[in-house]
């Protein structure tokens, strides 16, 4: 009856409208964590292979331990700043011995991160990285107001670095929690959808005239 049909309709037009915004977030979810890798890309990067190794199997990626040692040097400074600055080496390994981190864990400027993704152990590079990739980037909160830069603000700087050892992490570019919270939101608009169908297979003339066939058959 059209009394009948009214609730119906209401329920599944609130379903729909219910898969629509979980969809959006969904897709909201994965730009955000599509963005968080987007910010800075190797493509912005001037590296050149200084050493290189043949018949390499493994290359480092993200949520590797890798052990490296290093050189920095200020590239090219802003108009206006001393050129005594350029080729002024001004980072090196402490003591000598080999640096060892975790790739993309913020422990190193983001522009070396980048740099040694991809590279295996024996290789060594130069990389020229733009201020947003080093010593002004945002993102690793330097904060220059209780210690003297490296560089003046605006520099581009050149580091030399040298892959040592490599560690094998089971982690990958996007933690448990984030692809967790994808496949919850997945499963979440497929259920809304699934729910939609039904309500809507329900709901439709066609089968309550199918209703009223059986009905006369018997």
């Amino acid at each position: 009856s059209a009394q009948a049909a009214g609730p119906l309709r209401a329920r599944a037009s609130i379903a729909r409208a219910m898969a629509a915004l979980l969809m959006g977030r969904l897709l909201c979810a994965l730009a955000v964590l599509r963005s968080a890798s987007a910010g800075a890309s190797k493509e912005d990067l001037q590296i050149e292979v200084l050493e290189r190794v043949e018949g390499c199997s493994r290359r480092a990626r993200a949520g590797d331990v890798v052990s490296i040692t290093h050189s920095g040097f200020v590239h090219e400074v802003p108009v206006g700043e001393h050129a005594g600055w350029n080729g002024r080496k001004i980072d090196q390994n402490p003591d000598g011995e080999p640096l060892k981190f975790k790739l993309r864990s913020k422990s190193i400027i983001k522009g070396m991160d980048l740099a040694i993704e991809g590279m295996c152990v024996g290789e060594k590079v130069s990389v020229v990285m733009p201020p947003h990739m080093s010593f002004d980037d945002p993102d690793m909160k330097f904060d220059w107001s209780t210690k003297q830069r490296p560089a003046p603000a605006g520099s581009t700087v050149r580091y030399e670095i040298s892959l040592i050892d490599l560690e094998s992490s089971a982690s990958s570019g996007l933690n448990k929690w984030s692809l967790l919270s994808m496949a919850f939101l997945v499963l979440m608009v497929a259920g809304a959808i699934v729910f939609v169908l039904r309500v809507g297979d329900k709901s439709s003339p066609k089968g309550k005239s199918h209703g009223k066939e059986r009905k006369k058959k018997k």
